[in-house]
Formats: C-alpha cells, sequence, structure tokens
C-alpha cells in the first residue's frame, strides 16, 4: 500500500513543484496545458533534488517529515490546471501505444524486482540508502563513482523513505518514462498525437534508455533537463523574455547538479548567450546554473577540498584522500582507456556511423547505444531543411539543434570518455529536431523506418527483460533472483552472516555495496588513495595494515584463494601481502557464482574468495 502511495506522492509533488515554478516564473498561464505539464515536470524534477539536498545534510529526511515536504510540494498541481484533455488516437496512435503498453510493461518487471545494475548498486540508490540510514550526508573521497553530483539520486529518497526499496525503483522506472513527457509536449507544437507518441516509444526503447532509466542511471532523467533548457533557450531567442533566462538557468544547473557534463551544457547555454550580445541574460543564466546546481560541488570543495574531485589535484584537495600515484594511475589508465580514437575533426563526423554499426568496446554501444534511428532519420531531415530552409532559419528548432550540436562537438574534441551513454540526454532532442524535419520531407518512408526501428528495440528491450520475466514467473525469492543474476551475491550472504556492526570488511566487489548489512570500505584499486591498492606499490605491510586500521577495517576480502596460482589485482596482492607477513589472519574460504552477462548468461563460472582478519599489528613469518 505504501508503495504506491509514495510514490504517487512522489510524482505529485514534482509536478506540483513544477507548478509553482512555472507561476512564479509568470509562465504558467501563458503556456498551453500540455507544454504546461511538460514543462512543470522538468523544472519540478530538478526542484525537489535540490530542496531535499538541505533536508539530508541535516538529518531531516524521515518519513514523516518527508511526508509534509511532498504533500506541500503536491499544492502547486493546481497552477497547472486545466488539465491537458485526452486526444482519441486514430487506427497508427492505437499501435503506437501497443507498443508503448509493450516496453512499459518490459520496465515494470523490472521495476518490481531486486535492483542489479552495477553503477546502481554503487551509488545511484546506495548513496540514497545510506543517507536514509544515517540521517546525513557523508563525502566519498572517491573518483568517477564516489565524489559525484548527487541532485537526480536525491529524488530517490522520497519514495526510499515512505515506501522502501520496492518504491524506490517502482520511481525510477516511472521518472524515467516521464522524463519523455516534454518531448511529447513539445512534439505536438509540429507533430499529430501519433507521430509524438511515435518519437517518445523510438527514445524510451534505445538501448541506453532501456539499460539506465529503469535503474538508477542518471542520463535518462537528465534528458528533462535538457528538453526544457532547449526549449527555453529557443523561446528567449525570439522574444528575450527573463522568465525563459531564469528558466533556461534552473534546467542547465539542474543538468550540472546531476552530472559533470552539466557544466559544459551550462557553459554553453551562457556562450550561446554572449554569442547574441546578450551579456545580462547571460551573467544571469551563468548565477543561476551555479545556484541550482552547485551544491554538490561546494560539499565536495568543503568536506574533500576539491569541488571536482580529484580533478583539481594538486591546486585543489586534501592530500589525506588523494596523491601523485593515483593522480598519475587515473591519467596513466583510466583516461586513456575512455578513449578509442583520437578526437579529431574526421573522427568527430564519423563517430555517429561508427557507434552505431562498428563501434569499439570501450564505446558500449552495444547494450548502451542510442540505435539507429538519429541515423536513419538524418537524411530525411537534411533534405527537408534545405527544401524549406527559410523557415527553417526562424524554426525555434534551429536553435535547439544548434545547441546539441555545440555540446557534441566540445564533448567530443576535448577528449573526455566516449562511452556513447553520455549523449543520452540530448537524444530526445535530436530526435525530436529529426523527427520533425524529416516528417515533411518523407512522411511514408520515414514511418517505415521508424516502425522498423521500434520493432528491433522492443525485440531488443524483451530480450533485456527476460531475467525479471522468469523471476515473475517462477515466483523466485529475493536470493535465489540475486544468485542468479547478480554476480558474486554468495560473498555478499557470507558478509551479513558471519560479521557484525563491529567489524568492517574492506571489499573490491562494487555490485555488491547495496546488500550489505554491515559496515564496508570500498577499496577500489584506483580511484581511491586512502588505502593504496595500486599494482606497484612498494608500501611496507606494517603501513598498509596502518592505514587500514586507520579506516576502522577489521576483515579483508580477497579474489582468489590466496593459495592459488597466478596474480590477483591490487586487493588480492595486499591481502596476500598482509597474510604472508603476520598481518592477518585467513578466516574462511568460499565460492560465489560468476558470469560475464546477466542477460544472455555467457561466461558463467566461479569466484573463489578468502577472508582474512587482520591483526593489530604485524607478526614475523607467514601466520
Amino acid at each position: 500500500m505504501m508503495t504506491g502511495v509514495a510514490m504517487v506522492l512522489t510524482m505529485v509533488a514534482v509536478f506540483g513543484l513544477g507548478g509553482y515554478g512555472l507561476r512564479l516564473l509568470r509562465l504558467a498561464d501563458g503556456l498551453d496545458p500540455l507544454p504546461r505539464l511538460g514543462l512543470a515536470w522538468g523544472l519540478g524534477f530538478g526542484l525537489l533534488g535540490w530542496i531535499l539536498f538541505p533536508l539530508a545534510l541535516v538529518g531531516l529526511i524521515d518519513a514523516p517529515v518527508m511526508a509534509v515536504i511532498l504533500i506541500i510540494s503536491a499544492s502547486g498541481i493546481i497552477f497547472l490546471r486545466p488539465f491537458p484533455r485526452w486526444e482519441k488516437p486514430g487506427p497508427w496512435g492505437w499501435v503506437v501505444l501497443a507498443a508503448m503498453a509493450a516496453a512499459l510493461s518490459f520496465d515494470l518487471v523490472e521495476a518490481v524486482a531486486p535492483p542489479v545494475d552495477g553503477d546502481s548498486l554503487t551509488y545511484h540508490f546506495l548513496r540514497p540508502k545510506e543517507m536514509l540510514a544515517n540521517h546525513a550526508i557523508h563525502a566519498v573521497a572517491r573518483a568517477v563513482d564516489g565524489a559525484t553530483p548527487l541532485l537526480v539520486q536525491m529524488t530517490y529518497l522520497a519514495p526510499l523513505s515512505l515506501g522502501g526499496e520496492r518504491a524506490m525503483t517502482l520511481w525510477t522506472g516511472l521518472s524515467g518514462w516521464l522524463a519523455l513527457l516534454p518531448m511529447f509536449a513539445l512534439a505536438r507544437y509540429w507533430l499529430s498525437p501519433s507521430w509524438s507518441l511515435a518519437l517518445v516509444v523510438l527514445a524510451a526503447t534505445v538501448p541506453a534508455w532501456v539499460y539506465g532509466a529503469g535503474a538508477g542511471q542518471v542520463e535518462a532523467r537528465l534528458a528533462a533537463f535538457v528538453l526544457v533548457a532547449a526549449y527555453a533557450l529557443a523561446r528567449w531567442w525570439h522574444d528575450r523574455r527573463w522568465s525563459f533566462v531564469i528558466l533556461l538557468g534552473l534546467a542547465a544547473g539542474f543538468y550540472a547538479g546531476g552530472k559533470f557534463f552539466g557544466l559544459v551544457f551550462a557553459a554553453l547555454c551562457v556562450a550561446f548567450m554572449l554569442g547574441r550580445g546578450a551579456w545580462r541574460p547571460a551573467l544571469a543564466v551563468a548565477m543561476i546554473s551555479a545556484l541550482a546546481g552547485g551544491q554538490w560541488y561546494l560539499f565536495h570543495w568543503v568536506t574533500l577540498g576539491d569541488p571536482f574531485f580529484p580533478l583539481s589535484w594538486p591546486y585543489l584537495g586534501d592530500d589525506r584522500f588523494w596523491d601523485l600515484a593515483h593522480q598519475t594511475a587515473m591519467k596513466t589508465y583510466h583516461y586513456a582507456s575512455e578513449t578509442a580514437v583520437p578526437a579529431s575533426l574526421p573522427w568527430l563526423i564519423a563517430y555517429p556511423v561508427a557507434a552505431t554499426f562498428a563501434p569499439y568496446p570501450i564505446w558500449e554501444a552495444a547494450r548502451t547505444g542510442l540505435g539507429p534511428a538519429p541515423l536513419l532519420l538524418a537524411p530525411f531531415a537534411i533534405v527537408s531543411a534545405w527544401r524549406w530552409r527559410r523557415q527553417a532559419l526562424r524554426s525555434p528548432l534551429l536553435v535547439m539543434a544548434m545547441l546539441m550540436l555545440a555540446f557534441y562537438v566540445v564533448w567530443f574534441l576535448t577528449g573526455t570518455t566516449q562511452r556513447i551513454r553520455h549523449l543520452l540526454p540530448l537524444l530526445p532532442v535530436v530526435l525530436l529536431v529529426l523527427g520533425v524535419a524529416a516528417q515533411r520531407g518523407g512522411r511514408k518512408s520515414v514511418a517505415i523506418g521508424l516502425a522498423a526501428v521500434i520493432i528491433l528495440q522492443l525485440v531488443g528491450h524483451m530480450v533485456f527483460a527476460v531475467n525479471y520475466i522468469q523471476r515473475v514467473a517462477a515466483h523466485e525469492g529475493r536470493d535465489d533472483f540475486l544468485r542468479r543474476t547478480l554476480v558474486n551475491y554468495d560473498a555478499a550472504l557470507w558478509l551479513n552472516a558471519h560479521l557484525g556492526p563491529n567489524d568492517k570488511v574492506l571489499i573490491g566487489e562494487r555490485q555488491l555495496l547495496y546488500y550489505l548489512q554491515v559496515p564496508y570500505y570500498f577499496g577500489q584499486l584506483m580511484f581511491q588513495a586512502q588505502i593504496n591498492l595500486l599494482s606497484d606499490s612498494s608500501q611496507p605491510e606494517a603501513d598498509l595494515l596502518a592505514d587500514m586500521r586507520e579506516l576502522g577495517i577489521t576483515h579483508v576480502l580477497i579474489d582468489p584463494h590466496l593459495d592459488e596460482p597466478g596474480a590477483g589485482n591490487g586487493l588480492w596482492r595486499a591481502g596476500e601481502k598482509l597474510h604472508r607477513a603476520g598481518c592477518a589472519d585467513l578466516v574462511d574460504g568460499f565460492k560465489a557464482k560468476f558470469f560475464l552477462s546477466r542477460t544472455l548468461g555467457l561466461g558463467a563460472g566461479e569466484s573463489h574468495f578468502d577472508v582474512l582478519r587482520l591483526r593489530q599489528s604485524c607478526a614475523a613469518g607467514t601466520p
């Protein structure tokens, strides 16, 4: 009962906050019902994450407090009246609705299952869970997935506090779909309901959306901010109202508050205004974006010494949390591994095609790609834009397209990570622009092509959902499901059964952190420096033990067994070194299920774990 109440109340609160925001911006009465509702979602979603940050900082996130906040927020929905009217779909509209229903059903079976996505279990779901348990926000001195902006994840706190895990996972499924509401609302300015809905289904079934929207990944939800920002910039471009300046600053700031790449997006929004000679609106957007998205950067600056931890080291930062060895390792191994091709003009042009049809593994396009639809629509859109070039030059879609193109150029040419899913927040705007133009340039051909792509993507979506469908059909229990779908889940069960609240385990299995019921420290090999687990570390055993003891660590989980030949990872080498030097005792060993792909069932095998108990000091010789 509370699961549904928590999810619905959070949803209405988001719309209500958006209603308050649009009312204050004097936009609520000047918009048609559907665009008003779509913009309210994007604005309200960001406002909820923003409001919950200071409350979590002081521990005011218990269920009663959360209920009061959500109820007050929900009252703003009165400013969204009148609501959009239901438009009866035509024959093709019912076909599109059927495709949407199929996709929704696949997402639903995922939403009611225990979470198994690695990133979600490492921080997207884990951080809200720990905030609720600790009644506080604690800084995590870890690069990439530790000291990261969490505005989107703050919205997960609301359903989690009121309805538990099931409410949170249902919320992520629902918010993943509602992130496309602004897309549908904007598409209706140019397209019929059927065409508009087809674009939504197209976006919601691309591999990257399927992979991330139903889990805790933020990229799909960030798309709502990009849609609102693109709309606000396009409207300001033509009528220069300050309401749209503020809306643009808020949306761009919320994107920055949810992901580092949002800083680039916000900077580009400012640059676009400066390009029009509007320095005052540009300054306003910069300041509002900083206010809307700066919470987490300020928090990390205060707690870790670096707002972009650890990117500013050694100019900013704290030597307790980072050092030269780890900075060098990040540059040498991690950053280099994130790019497969040079950041050059030829590859800038070739990347969209190559990432679709001949991707490098690091791009992760096979499981988190953006689908073939943009490439399918592009030729028709180009022909249409040329044919109606005078109208195109005056269209707000041109401004949106320019902003998306600018982001892509900066993203690629700066040599940052080339994982294609980082472009997912832009996809709805790209599909909107291409879809509107292409539909005018070849209606029948485009319709056939889009139908084929949607069918293909639905098949892929169904394959992704098979594990969840099997769980429902077999009435599979929680532990049985997790043993089958989560790598090394038995290790979490062992630790929960044998360790207590006074113990603390050093663990390198990121996907298990969410399910641990005992204190832990995540021993990531390269992204954290409080314990040196680099392969070339020559740290004396006694110093290594002292560092672990200083963090309260009592046990170490290593894979493989101590007596297995061959080099393990840095955590295994650290454990083996401590054991050999008499700094740790072997407690037990066990096996757990390992696999490379839970969706396809590939690469199944066994992991061999040992658990070590740390001594107070090192003794000479082997224990």
